[in-house]
C-alpha cells in the first residue's frame, strides 16, 4: 500500500502512514512565539517537509492520498444566490463580515444538499415525529414561480489551503505526485460509511442485536475519537459527504462519568440538532470509532433513541480511518465535492503545464508552415497570373493579326468580333473555326500536381502551344520526388500527352515535352 500523507492546514506537523509504520515530521521551531509569520519561513517550512517526504519515500515518488486535517477548517450552512462557486464564495466573505471578521482565503466546496424522497409519483415521504417536525419547518412558506430566481441552500466546507498548495506545487516541482486530495472529513466518510446494518445497544455491556439500515437513502454518522480528546463527526447520505464538524470534550474521569458523558453528548447533539434543521434529516446510523466510553454512547443514544448506534474500539483510530478510506472506492471516479476537495485535486500540475506548452509550440509551428505554404502558393499563383496575361495578348495579337478590317482604338477585341458575326449572318450556316485548345484546363491539372510538391518544387518554364510541341521545365532537387513527380505528370489524363525528353536536363531538373492527343 502506497502511504498515505496526512497534513495540518498550515503544516505544524505531518505523516506519511503505511501499512505498517506511521513516520512524523514536526516544524522546526520560530525562535519564539511572539515571532512573526512570514513568507521566508513559510517557504522554508515547506521546503523542509518536501526533503523529509521524499526521504521517506524513497523510490517510490508518489502519494496517491493526501488528507489536510480539520482543526482549522470549517462546514457552514449558507444560502447564495446561485450553486456557482464565484457565488457562493461571495456570499461566504459576506457573511464571515457579518460574523465578526474575514475568513482566510482558502479551498470552499459545496456539499450540495440531496432532494427528499419521493413515494410513487413525485409525492413527498411524509416523516414523523421530531424529523418530520424539522422537515415541514423548513418547508418554504410562499415558493418562488418558475421564473423569478431563488436562493440555493447547501453546507459549505471551508479549509484554508494556501500553505498546503505551496506544499503540492514544490512535491510536483521535485517529481513526487499526489493523487486525490481530501479532508479528514471526505476520509471519515469514505472509511466508516455502514454497509447495510449497524448495531443497537441491548444491555450495557454489549452491542449484540443489528438493525439493517439501506445506505442508498439513510443519513449515516460516523465519530472518530481523536488525541486531544477531539471528536470528528461526519454525515453521509447515500456515500456522500453532506456536513461535517468537530468538537473538543474535557477528559473522561476514571469514575462517576455520568454527568461528563451527558455533557460531552449534548454537545454533539446541539450541533447535530442545528444540521438537522438545516438539512431536514436525522441521524439514522451512529458510529463511534476509537476508545470511546460506554457512557457517552448510552448519553448519545438518549437524544438520538431511534438512531442505530455501533462502537468500534481501535487503539489508533485514525490510522485506521485513512487506511481503510485508502482501500475503499469511494474516490474513484471524476472529482466532487463531496468526494474530495476539487480545487486542490484538479489544480494544474508540472505535466499539465508542460503539455501546454508543447500544445502552444505545435501551434506556433503549425502557423509559421501554413505562412510558408501561402508564401508559396502566392508565388505560383503569380506566375499563373503571369502567363495568362502573356496567353491572353498572343490571342489579341492573332486576332490582330488576321485579315479583318479591324477599326482604331477596340478595347475589347471579343465584343468587336460578336458585333461582326451578329453583321454577317445569313440564312446558310456559318463555318466557325475550330475550337481552341483547352489550355487552362492543362495549366489546372498540372498544378493540381504540383500542390503535392509545392514545399520543393519550382516551375522554370511553362509553354502551351496549339500546334507547336510543349514544355515543361521543374526545379525539384530531390531525386525520388523528381522521379514520382515525372510519373505522375505522364499519367495525367489529359489532351496533352507529356513525356520526358530525351536530353540531359541540369541538374535537379525535370524536363517534359508535350503533345496535343486530343
Amino acid at each position: 500500500m502506497a502511504p498515505i500523507l496526512y497534513v495540518h492546514p498550515d503544516l505544524a506537523w505531518a505523516r506519511l502512514i503505511g501499512s505498517d509504520a506511521v513516520s512524523e515530521w514536526v516544524a522546526p521551531p520560530r525562535g519564539t512565539e511572539e515571532s512573526e509569520e512570514t513568507l521566508a519561513t513559510v517557504r522554508a517550512r515547506v521546503a523542509s517537509l518536501c526533503t523529509w517526504a521524499q526521504a521517506e519515500l524513497r523510490s517510490m515518488r508518489r502519494a496517491p492520498l493526501v488528507v489536510i486535517d480539520t482543526e482549522d477548517a470549517r462546514c457552514l450552512w449558507l444560502r447564495a444566490r446561485s450553486a456557482e462557486p464565484a457565488a457562493i464564495s461571495a456570499a461566504l466573505q459576506s457573511a464571515s463580515q457579518d460574523w465578526g471578521g474575514l475568513l482566510h482565503q482558502g479551498s470552499i466546496e459545496a456539499l450540495r444538499s440531496p432532494s427528499p424522497e419521493t413515494n410513487g409519483a413525485g409525492a413527498k415521504k411524509e416523516a414523523t415525529g421530531l424529523k418530520g417536525i424539522i422537515e415541514r419547518l423548513n418547508k418554504p412558506i410562499n415558493k418562488p414561480s418558475g421564473d423569478a430566481p431563488s436562493a440555493v441552500a447547501s453546507a459549505v466546507v471551508h479549509l484554508p489551503d494556501s500553505i498546503v498548495r505551496m506544499l503540492l506545487d514544490e512535491l510536483d516541482r521535485r517529481g513526487v505526485r499526489t493523487g486525490k486530495i481530501v479532508s479528514l472529513w471526505h476520509a471519515i466518510t469514505s472509511a466508516w460509511s455502514p454497509e447495510g446494518s449497524a448495531s443497537v445497544p441491548t444491555g450495557e455491556n454489549g452491542f449484540t442485536e443489528t438493525m439493517p439500515i439501506d445506505t442508498q437513502s439513510a443519513t449515516t454518522t460516523a465519530v472518530v475519537i481523536m488525541e486531544e480528546h477531539r471528536l470528528v463527526w461526519t454525515w453521509a447520505y447515500s456515500g456522500r459527504l453532506i456536513a461535517g464538524g468537530q468538537t473538543v470534550i474535557a477528559p473522561a474521569p476514571e469514575k462517576d462519568q455520568g454527568d461528563w458523558a451527558k455533557a460531552s453528548a449534548s454537545r454533539l447533539a446541539i450541533d447535530w440538532l442545528t444540521w438537522a434543521g438545516q438539512l431536514g434529516r436525522m441521524p439514522e446510523s451512529v458510529r463511534f470509532v476509537g476508545t470511546a466510553p460506554a457512557s457517552l454512547v448510552r448519553a448519545a443514544r438518549e437524544h438520538w433513541p431511534q438512531a442505530g448506534f455501533e462502537s468500534i474500539p481501535s487503539p489508533e483510530p485514525l490510522g485506521e480511518t485513512l487506511k481503510r478510506a485508502q482501500e475503499s472506492d469511494f474516490f474513484v471516479g471524476a472529482p466532487t465535492p463531496t468526494r474530495c476537495l476539487t480545487g486542490l485535486t484538479t489544480r494544474a500540475t508540472r505535466k499539465d503545464r508542460q503539455r501546454f506548452r508543447w500544445m502552444a509550440a505545435s501551434l506556433t509551428s503549425l502557423a509559421v508552415a501554413l505562412g510558408l505554404l501561402g508564401h508559396r502558393l502566392r508565388e505560383s499563383g503569380e506566375s499563373i497570373v503571369g502567363q495568362a496575361q502573356t496567353i491572353r495578348a498572343e490571342a489579341d495579337d492573332r486576332t490582330m493579326a488576321l485579315d479583318l478590317e479591324v477599326p482604331p482604338n477596340i478595347r475589347d477585341m471579343r465584343k468587336w468580333l460578336e458585333s461582326e458575326i451578329m453583321a454577317t449572318q445569313t440564312d446558310e450556316p456559318a463555318e466557325f473555326p475550330a475550337e481552341p485548345k483547352p489550355v487552362f484546363r492543362e495549366v489546372e491539372l498540372l498544378l493540381g500536381v504540383l500542390e503535392e510538391y509545392a514545399e520543393d518544387a519550382r516551375i522554370l518554364m511553362l509553354t502551351i502551344d496549339d500546334t507547336r510541341e510543349s514544355m515543361l521545365r521543374i526545379q525539384l532537387d530531390d531525386q525520388v520526388k523528381r522521379i514520382d513527380l515525372g510519373l505522375a505528370i505522364e499519367q495525367l489524363d489529359s489532351d496533352i500527352l507529356w513525356q520526358t525528353t530525351g536530353r540531359t536536363p541540369p541538374p535537379g531538373q525535370l524536363q517534359l515535352s508535350g503533345r496535343w492527343v486530343r
